[in-house]
Formats: C-alpha cells, sequence, structure tokens
C-alpha cells in the first residue's frame, strides 16, 4: 500500500516529547505541545498550533482517565464548549504493507468509524538511538477534508502519548521490582 502523504515527526530538545514538529516535505507547519503531567488530576493534554511553538492553537487532544483511549477536538479547548471533544480508540499494527514492524508495538493504525476496513493513516515510530531529532512518520493513505486530518493528528498524538506513558510506567514497574 502506497502513502499518499508522509508527514515528519521531530524533535529539537534530545529525549523530550513534550515538543514536537510536525514536518512535510521539511518544512515545519505544526507544533505539538503537551501540559500536564498526570499529576494531581492534570491530565495530559496535546495542543496542536500553527506558525510557532506558542502560535494560535487549532486543535487538541486529550488523554482520559484509566482508559486506553483519548479525546479530540478542532480549536482551542479553553474557547470551546466541553461537547465538543470526540472519542477516539487505536489499534495496533504490525502490518508491513503499512510499513510497521512485526517487533514493535509502537506503531498503530487510524481507521475510517465508518468503514474499519480502509486505513486513513499508520503511524511509525522512527525513533534511533543515533539520531534523536527524528521521532515518526505519519503516512496517510487517504485524503482527507483539512478540518478531518487535523483531528486525525491530534488523534495520532492522543494516541501516541498514551502508548509512551503506558510504555514508561511499565518500565518503571520493571525498575522498581528489581531494586
Amino acid at each position: 500500500m502506497n502513502a499518499i502523504k508522509t508527514y515528519n515527526v521531530t524533535r529539537d530538545s534530545g529525549w523530550n516529547y513534550r515538543h514536537l514538529q510536525v514536518q512535510h516535505n521539511n518544512q515545519t507547519f505544526l507544533w505539538v505541545n503537551t501540559s500536564g503531567s498526570g499529576f494531581l488530576n492534570a491530565r495530559p493534554r496535546m495542543h496542536l498550533q500553527t506558525q510557532s511553538e506558542h502560535g494560535p492553537v487549532v486543535a487538541a487532544a486529550a488523554l482520559k482517565a484509566s482508559s486506553a483511549s483519548c479525546r479530540v477536538m478542532l480549536g482551542n479547548p479553553d474557547a470551546t464548549a466541553k461537547d465538543d471533544w470526540i472519542d477516539v480508540h487505536s489499534d495496533k499494527t504490525h502490518d508491513k504493507d503499512l510499513g510497521a514492524s512485526s517487533s514493535r508495538n509502537t506503531h498503530f493504525k487510524l481507521l475510517d468509524g465508518q468503514n474499519e476496513s480502509q486505513v486513513l493513516a499508520v503511524y511509525i515510530q522512527d525513533r534511533k538511538w543515533f539520531d534523536s531529532s527524528n521521532v515518526a512518520k505519519i503516512d496517510y493513505f487517504a485524503e482527507l477534508d483539512p478540518n478531518l486530518e487535523l483531528l486525525s493528528l491530534a488523534a495520532i498524538f492522543g494516541i501516541e502519548d498514551r502508548i509512551r506513558r503506558k510504555k514508561n510506567n511499565s518500565n518503571a514497574a520493571v525498575v522498581a521490582a528489581t531494586s
């Protein structure tokens, strides 16, 4: 299956995932900023911003407590009604035709909710020990309306953050059990 569009996800500073950039043809067009740590009911929230890291918020994702899903919305969540959030669920993929690896559990696909056999996009983690700036690539297999594409990107970053936090918590539990 050939992608019709590919975005690269990068970061500027070492191992920090709080500030990511989305690039198309080596041009940054979207900044993804994560706030909240999960401590004291401050659930993590991703803001997708244009123009710069401090630009206008065009979409958002929020992790749901005690759930594998997240919620997404268009616009700034601080200026939008709570009812405008949409629930999103993820599905891992190991499909080599989509560019995934059979050994990685950090690759996932975004499916069309009306036709679950239609893969809209795939998130492929692209981290290498010797290159900390590249994070992932996102391949789109369907042309989407610009607003739907923004929602899909918010969903992808919400799902990715949930997977990364779950993996980090599992690793911390293993370290604590062996200490």
